[in-house]
This record gives structure tokens, sequence and C-alpha cells, in this order.
């Protein structure tokens, strides 16, 4: 490899073929270029009559929104194949990056149309990544990475397989309706809203539009369309309902009890709300000991009232 001083547009960003992160550069990352530079080199090789970004797509984008016009670079010999070079940058990346199911079905799409066989896929790259190595795990990643418009959500949110594989499962024109629905909540929300949709659909054999022009979810829609913020759960109770009626109503009777307690602010309590699993979880906030000590306390005191075996009753009913 030749170390050396490339100029930025000496190379082709339009040819993109051994990208696979989404990462972008962010205010520490810029606020670093601007006070030491680009000092780790980016990797370059020669293809036809220009030069083709290897790795370090994100300190060129930094770079260009400093103001850079030149950067360190390592050029690779040209006589690597794809394949080849892809797997350095793969590996390189590796190494330091925790990749997230976006970038791993980009990593196995590269992998994949660079002349790597299905076999080494599944018994080599899926293990690497943390996947199961099965063709039916590697038939929804390479599905998934030809959702262009959809990765970006995919990787912001860090969506995990099951809930890509019931993403899926709904027509091309569903899943940019479902994107448009969710993108800004948090992925547990996301999921369950995915889940909650899919089970309608096939309940009630009807497509999401006609689901979504409910006037009850309509409603609820034009809030998220206002940002309100409570609009995510009130349309998570109202597809909780009409998927499941009965568990619905024990949620209900399970708030009203946790809603009896009067516990302190810091201190919250929460539950699966498929009451798949009846845990109940206590998540306590303090900054020192003394406020942990008064805390304890308080929920301590708490626990002779009859309210807390209501609610342990409500919570293992699904399993009786």
């Amino acid at each position: 490899m030749i170390l050396r001083k490339i100029q930025i547009n000496e190379i082709n960003l339009e040819d993109r073929r051994f990208r696979f992160t989404c990462g972008h550069p962010d205010e520490k990352f810029l606020r670093s270029i601007k006070e030491i530079s680009v000092v780790e080199p980016v990797k370059i090789i020669k293809r036809k009559a220009s030069l083709v970004l290897v790795s370090g797509w994100k300190r060129v984008e930094g770079a260009i929104s400093c103001g850079l016009e030149e950067l360190p670079g390592l050029e690779i010999p040209e006589n690597l194949s794809d394949l080849e070079t892809f797997a350095l940058a793969f590996y390189e990346n590796y190494s330091h990056h925790q990749f997230s199911l976006a970038e791993k079905s980009l990593a196995v799409r590269r992998f994949s149309d660079f002349g790597l066989g299905q076999t080494e896929l599944i018994s080599r790259i899926l293990p690497i990544l943390e996947l199961p190595p099965t063709r039916h795990t590697l038939e929804v990643l390479l599905e998934l990475s030809d959702l262009e418009e959809s990765l970006p959500v995919i990787h912001n949110k860090d969506w995990k397989l099951p809930t890509a594989e019931l993403f899926l499962r709904f027509p091309p024109e569903e899943r940019r309706l479902m994107l448009s629905l969710v993108s800004d909540l948090s992925h547990n929300k996301q999921r369950e809203i995915i889940e909650l949709f899919y089970s309608l659909k096939k309940r009630q054999n009807r497509n999401l539009k006609a689901i979504i022009d409910e006037p009850a979810i309509a409603s609820c829609l034009e809030r998220f369309k206002k940002n309100k913020p409570e609009a995510a759960d009130k349309l998570l109770s109202i597809l909780r309902k009409e998927v499941s009626p009965l568990v619905h109503r024990l949620c209900e009777e399970i708030d009203r009890e946790i809603g009896q307690f009067k516990l302190p602010n810091n201190v919250r309590l929460d539950y699966d709300r498929t009451l798949e699993k009846s845990n109940l979880t206590l998540e306590v906030m303090v900054s020192s000991q003394e406020e942990l000590r008064e805390t304890v306390n308080k929920i301590l005191n708490s626990l002779e009232k009859e309210n807390w075996k209501r609610l342990f009753e409500l919570l293992y009913r699904e399993e009786e």
C-alpha cells in the first residue's frame, strides 16, 4: 500500500460499491476534524480511471463538511479483486465497529454481489455477524438490503432481526406507509406497532390503508402529524384493544392498581403489556445513597397495601 496525500476531488464518491456502513459524522467528530484535521488515512483503490473509496466514508464526509481539500490516504494495489478489497474494508470495520442490522444486510449484499457463494455466506459470514446461520436469515438480509429508503430508520433505531422479518411480510407499498407512521418512535414502540398492525391485517383480512382509515386510528394519526407526544401511546392502546380485548382489559386493571400506589416520582413500575411475561419491573432513579434509602423505605412501606397482592394476581392470571 502507498501512503500519500489524496485530493478529495480525485475520489469518485458516486462509486459506493464498497460502502456498507451507515454512520455519518456527528458534531463531536466534526469538531475533532476542525481541530486536528483527518489523521487516520482512508483507503482507496484505483478502478479504471478513478479512485474509489474502500473505507473511511465518515472521514471523507467530515473533511468535506469542514472545507478540507485533501486528506491522508492508503492506496491499495489495484490488482486486488473487488471481493478481496471489500473483505479488507469489512474486517477493518469489524475490529472496532458494532454493526447495526442495516449494516449487516449491506455487508452480506456486498459479499454476495462480489461472488461469495451462499454456503460461505451462511457458514462464515453470518456467524461473524452474530446472526443465525440459516438460509432464511440470508434471504431476509438480502431482501432487507434492497430497501434503500428504509435502511436509515432500521439503522438509527437499531432494529433486531425479528422486527425486520415481520416488516418484510408487508407488501412494498405498505412498508412505506408503515415507516411513515413509526419512523420517529423508539425501536420498542416501532416493533410493537408493526406486530399489532400485522395481527390486525391477518385477523381482519384487510390491507393496512383500510385499517388506518378507521376513525379512531385516523384521529390518533392526525395527532402524530402534530408531534403530540402521547399519540404513540394512544395508538398502541387502540391497537392492543382491537387485537386482544381481554389482554387490553387486564392491562387497564393493572394500570389502575399501579395508580393506587402513589409511589415517589423517581420510581416507575412497568410490565410486559402483551402479558406473555408476568414479571413486574421496578425502576428507581436516585442521585445519592440517602435518596436511595428514603426511596426504598417508601417502597417497603407501600408493600403493606392490598394493591400489591391484587397486582400480582392480575399479572399471573394469564398463566392460570
